[in-house]
Order: C-alpha cells, then sequence, then structure tokens
C-alpha cells in the first residue's frame, strides 16, 4: 500500500495562503517529492482526505490518491503549456509547483497566476490553445516589463478580482493585456470624462487640470513618472483602475471597462484592500454596466471590427514556423534568402503581434515588413452574405406584399424562401432584422465559419 510521510502544512505570513509537502512512497519503493498549494483545486480534497485518515475514515492509499489527484492538475497545466503555449515561454515546472524564469533565475509564480493557469487549462482543444496564447502573452509581458516589486503589487491586485463577488477571477486579453473598470461621468456635451481633474494625455492631445475625456477607444496616459509609485500614500497621482466592484461604487453614471497593459502599471495602493491600482496608462474598451465573465476578453480600441483578431494573426505566423512558408495568409511577403532570415523575421513578426493593441497598428507594422494579411477570403464571404441577405429581404417583401398573412399558402411560401430554422414572428419586421442579425454577427472568421457551416448551401462558401 502507498502512504505519504513527511507530510507538513506551512503557511505564510503575508497572505495567509498554505503549502503541503511531503512524500508519496509507493508500493515498489519509489518516492515522488510534492508540494500542493491552497490555490490548488485539489488542496482541499487532501485536507479533507488527512482528517478522514486522522479519524480513521480513509487509508494511507486514499490519502495517497488525493495528492496524486492534486499533482495531476500540474500535469495538465504542463502538457497544455507544451500544446498550447507560445513558443519560448519562460515557464518551468519542478515537483507541483511552476517557476519563471526572470534574469537567468527562478522565481516562484505567484498563487493568483497558478489560479488563472488553471482556468486556462479548464478547456479543450481550440479553447484551450485561445487561452493559453493570451496567458503566453501576459505572463511575458508581465514578467519581461515589471520589476519584482510592481509584480508583487500587481498580483495582489489581480488576486482582489478573485475576491470580488461579481467576478471571481480576472479577465486578459489576446495580446495580454488585463481587462479593469473605471467611474466616470459625462459633461455637459455627453462626453464620458473622468471624475476627477488632472494632468494626461487622451489620444495624444494633453490635458491640464482637466476631467480626461474616457470615450470608447480612447488611449488615456500620463508621464509614468508623474504616478506616485508609493503603496503607502493614499489618494495620489495616476490613472485610477479598480476591480468592477470597487469601481462601481465611484461610478457616476457611467462605468467603462479599460484595457492595461501589466508594463504600465505603477503601484497598488494599500488603503483600498488591493481594489485599485495606479497605472500610467490604459485604453477605453466600452461602457457596460456589468463585469467580464469570460476568461478571454476580445475588446477592440476601434470602430471597425478587423476581419481577423490579432489572435488569428499570431496563430498564423506559429502557423508560417511550423510549415516553413507563409501559407495562404499573406498576399505578399518579402523574399528571405536562408532560413534563419525566415526565422528572424517570423521572430520580429510575432514580437509585433504580441504587444499591438489595435489591429490597424498591427497590419501597420506588419506591412512594414512587406507582410500583407490576404482578407479576401472574408470580404468575398461577406460580399456573398450582404446579397444573399438582400435578396432574401426582396423576396419576402414581394411576398408579402402579395398575399395576405392569412393566405393559406403564406406559411409554405416563407418557408421556400427560408429554408432556415427560423422560429420567428412572419411579418416583414422580424425577417428583416432576423436577416441582418446574421449579416452582423459576421465579424471575424469564426463567426463566417459558423455562419458558413449553417448557411453554407445558400452562400456557396
Amino acid at each position: 500500500m502507498a502512504e505519504v510521510t513527511k507530510m507538513q502544512r506551512t503557511k505564510s505570513t503575508i497572505d495567509g495562503s498554505s503549502n503541503l509537502s511531503g512524500i508519496i512512497r509507493e508500493d515498489d519503493g519509489s518516492m515522488t517529492n510534492f508540494i500542493i498549494t491552497s490555490e490548488n483545486q485539489g488542496f482541499q480534497r487532501v485536507m479533507e482526505t488527512l482528517e478522514q485518515l486522522r479519524n480513521g475514515l480513509a487509508t494511507q492509499e486514499d490519502l495517497a490518491e488525493s495528492v496524486r489527484n492534486a499533482m495531476s492538475l500540474a500535469n495538465r497545466i504542463e502538457k497544455d503549456i507544451n500544446d498550447f503555449a507560445m513558443p519560448g515561454l519562460p515557464l518551468t515546472r519542478k515537483g507541483n509547483h511552476f517557476y519563471v524564469t526572470v534574469n537567468g533565475e527562478l522565481e516562484p509564480v505567484d498563487p493568483t497566476l497558478e489560479r488563472q493557469m488553471l482556468k486556462a487549462s479548464d478547456a479543450d482543444g481550440e479553447e484551450a490553445r485561445r487561452n493559453w496564447h493570451a496567458m503566453s502573452n501576459f505572463i511575458a509581458r508581465l514578467y519581461q516589463n515589471t520589476t519584482r516589486y510592481v509584480r508583487e503589487q500587481l498580483f495582489s491586485w489581480l488576486k482582489a478580482n478573485f475576491d470580488d463577488k461579481s467576478t471571481h477571477s480576472f479577465t486578459i486579453m489576446p495580446d495580454g493585456r488585463f481587462v479593469g473598470y473605471k467611474g466616470c461621468r459625462r459633461d455637459e456635451l455627453n462626453n464620458i470624462v473622468s471624475i476627477n481633474s488632472g494632468h494626461g494625455f487622451v489620444n495624444g492631445t494633453e490635458y491640464t487640470n482637466a476631467h480626461l475625456p474616457n470615450n470608447v477607444g480612447d488611449v488615456v496616459s500620463m508621464p509614468r513618472e508623474e504616478v506616485q509609485d508609493d503603496p503607502q500614500t493614499g489618494c495620489s497621482t495616476g490613472l485610477h483602475v479598480g476591480t468592477y466592484e470597487y469601481a462601481s461604487q465611484f461610478a457616476s453614471g457611467v462605468l467603462v471597462r479599460v484595457a492595461v497593459a501589466p508594463e504600465d502599471v505603477v503601484s497598488i495602493p494599500l488603503d483600498c484592500e488591493w481594489q485599485k491600482l495606479r497605472a500610467c496608462k490604459y485604453v477605453v474598451l466600452e461602457t457596460e454596466d456589468r463585469p467580464v465573465d469570460e476568461f478571454i476578453y476580445n475588446g477592440w480600441t476601434n470602430n471597425e471590427i478587423p476581419p481577423y483578431t490579432i489572435h488569428d494573426v499570431i496563430g498564423f505566423l506559429i502557423d508560417a514556423k511550423t510549415n516553413g512558408d507563409f501559407g495562404e495568409h499573406f498576399s505578399e511577403h518579402p523574399t528571405v534568402d536562408d532560413a534563419a532570415d525566415f526565422q528572424a523575421l517570423l521572430d520580429k513578426a510575432l514580437s509585433a503581434a504580441y504587444y499591438s493593441e489595435d489591429w490597424n497598428e498591427l497590419t501597420s507594422v506588419l506591412g512594414g515588413m512587406g507582410l500583407v494579411i490576404d482578407t479576401s477570403e472574408v470580404d468575398g464571404v461577406l460580399d456573398r452574405l450582404e446579397d444573399w441577405v438582400s435578396e432574401k429581404k426582396d423576396e419576402l417583401t414581394s411576398i408579402l406584399e402579395e398575399l395576405d398573412a392569412d393566405d393559406e399558402a403564406f406559411d409554405e411560401a416563407i418557408d421556400e424562401v427560408m429554408p432556415l430554422d427560423y422560429d420567428g414572428d412572419y411579418d416583414e419586421e422580424s425577417l428583416s432584422e432576423w436577416l441582418d442579425g446574421i449579416l452582423e454577427s459576421a465579424h471575424d472568421m469564426e463567426s463566417l465559419n459558423e455562419i458558413a457551416k449553417n448557411y453554407g448551401d445558400y452562400l456557396d462558401c
């Protein structure tokens, strides 16, 4: 029978988190060292089994099995990192814990980040790949562009999002930024502005002692040296971003979602129980009085929704690294003389994609390298979709003009024109709205693929 030996529990004096460590001695004499953090989803089950063992309700084998199950979560994360994470992600596993290589040294992954890593692996296939691409970007930006002093503070704010009863976690974007919230108000011209006034820049325009515009798409910034970097100092200068619960308390009619890059975080004031951070830059995503409940948030900083997301382009570039050519996704690309030049160009393009904040910026940077993303396939499907919707609306209008709704031939005629899964009202307004809804949903390749799957026979796609 397997048994668990030298098991002990240690507790952090900083945040109260706990670790279980020990050794599993198997029947064949082999031994496995383990460390299980309190953030591990299997931690509580191990503790329950340990208590049952003390009361004679469980065996050593039961305890060993509960430890193995908890360790398997780390196995799952490690497998997903190998299968889905971006190349070069500086994560290393030792036992049941993960470390990040920073300046040649191993730094333990914070328990809050491990919780998010578990959430990333709570998916399969394409969803897991998307999760880990976003996590890769987040981890890279977090550890490559911030000091340990800032990281340790930021983890406290991210943990506050897990503790927030409205969100229970934090949300990241495909490019590695994370989502926060800001309470605002509207001015006399109905523009969204900050509640407090101060110095800053919005889309490159400088404002002095002003309520800064915070309309959707605005890039709000201020010089980093003007942001208070001492967490011991309460209310002070900086661009303030909160958890959903915290920001909602201060909103004066408007709550906006914002995207913050880890490298733009300066400090987390202690007087707000880690629920507010000070940054030197953020981008306003949208106005919405509800928390984001997705692992990944695909917000855009412009009103024109691109045919592909930045995440899609990152996937195209990784495919190019795997296949050794640019494939069908790029209509133009520079001639490269050898494999080294090809890899150098791809690495440069991937770096640009990781850190781009909007579609226009990315396509401009890639264009400078001679990489032009081919959107003709998307454009062609959209054109056919628009023609199909227009044709169906004309046919419906003709039928509705010629037939009464009570006519026996009405339903038969509608079914002839609309051989689809439609269960709405058979009137012109309802049918037109439904058709327009199909067209409006065609924002990217994922939605187009879904449309093609459902309506492909009618679109020739």
